[in-house]
């Protein structure tokens, strides 16, 4: 839900397609996989140690180097990655995102056999030449995608995962789980009419009011459960941007759901996430939406506020994201708030480090 800079205008393409070995990657570009699974694998995102959580039994043991993003932008995940990975502690850090902070050096003197980027990440020009340096070397990369288009993208980003990690039944088994949820969402969504407006706020109290999603990311949930999502009126394309305060009192939507971080309470934000106590979780998120302004909206006023861990958006997660927001738009469709569920389920059966504390509040 963290916006991002130089998204892709390009479209994307599956990564794999039966039990053949990934030919492309989530960009469409022809990739040479690694010729057995990977034992030096590189993030370029720091994030997309979610995902290998999910499917591999102990991560970090993969690791030959990463990026620091989630380290510094979620201080709590990476705590709980680390008490339950010590090892974490001895991955190099290869810099930010890639990008200006990271050298083609830096990243070879790793010896990585396998170099994992977001598809955000693609589009600048210090990535692009970082990215011809490494397939120089003959290092295979691969993009994957669970921020930019998370309906489509999320399951073949894990099946491409599956395949090049040699983890396939794993991924296999979390993409059935993730089918049967959106399935079920969109058998429910079809035919219904529209729904309440909306308003989602990225780092809510904590960045300007307001930054609102355009249609893509998690701007693709909100369309399927129906919302009318007010940051379409300004941003009809599939990002996001800043909307300011008049803007979104005039517009006044009927439901709003903030973002937050484990330590966000003390900038000023909505603490939810790892670690955080349901009660801390509630009392900052009514402390944000009672701001001047904010209080007089139609959703503050009849209790449709609801707050929901940022980094959602940065893995397979975003399926429970998808779930809560179905029963806080359409209570009417989704009577029954499945997310919980879902998450149980996940750590039970998928996650190498279980995701607890309060993962969205009311």
């Amino acid at each position: 839900m963290l916006p991002r800079r130089g998204l892709l205008a390009a479209p994307f393409l599956l990564g794999t397609t039966g039990g053949a070995r990934a030919a492309t990657d989530l960009l469409g570009r022809p990739v040479r996989p690694p010729p057995a699974p990977p034992r030096r694998v590189v993030l370029g995102d720091g994030f997309l140690l979610i995902a290998l959580s999910l499917l591999h039994p102990d991560p970090v043991s993969l690791l030959a180097g990463w990026a620091t993003n989630l380290q510094t932008l979620d201080v709590d995940l990476h705590a709980a990655y680390r008490r339950r990975f010590p090892a974490l502690d001895a991955v190099p850090a290869i810099g930010g995102t890639a990008g200006s902070s990271i050298s083609a050096e830096r990243m070879l003197a790793v010896a990585p056999d396998l170099v994992l980027f977001s598809a955000w990440q693609a589009s600048s020009t210090e990535n692009q030449a970082l990215l011809r340096a490494l397939e120089e070397a003959g290092v295979p990369v691969a993009f994957v995608d669970f921020f930019l288009r998370p309906l489509d993208n999320t399951a073949p980003s894990l099946r491409l995962l599956g395949d090049w990690l040699g983890v396939r039944d794993q991924a296999e088994a979390f993409i059935r789980v993730h089918a049967t949820r959106l399935d079920a969402i969109r058998q429910t969504m079809a035919g219904a009419p529209p729904g309440p407006s909306v308003l989602l706020q990225a780092h809510a109290g904590r960045w300007p009011c307001c930054w609102s999603v355009g249609s893509g990311g998690v701007g693709e949930y909100l369309g399927l459960l129906g919302g009318r999502n007010i940051g379409m009126g300004a941003f009809p394309g599939p990002a996001g941007g800043t909307l300011n305060l008049e803007f979104v009192i005039a517009a006044d939507p009927e439901v709003y759901v903030a973002t937050g971080t484990p330590r966000a309470g003390a900038a000023g934000g909505i603490s939810v996430g790892p670690g955080v106590a349901p009660e801390r979780a509630a009392a900052e998120l009514a402390r944000v939406t009672h701001a001047p302004g904010l209080d007089t909206l139609s959703a503050v006023r009849n209790g449709r506020v609801h707050a929901l861990w940022n980094y959602f958006s940065d893995g397979p997660l975003g399926i429970v994201a998808l779930q809560a927001m179905a029963h806080w738009l359409r209570p009417d469709l989704f009577p029954r708030m499945e997310a919980g569920d879902s998450l149980a389920e996940i750590n039970r059966r998928f996650a190498a480090m279980p995701f607890e504390g309060a993962f969205w509040a009311n």
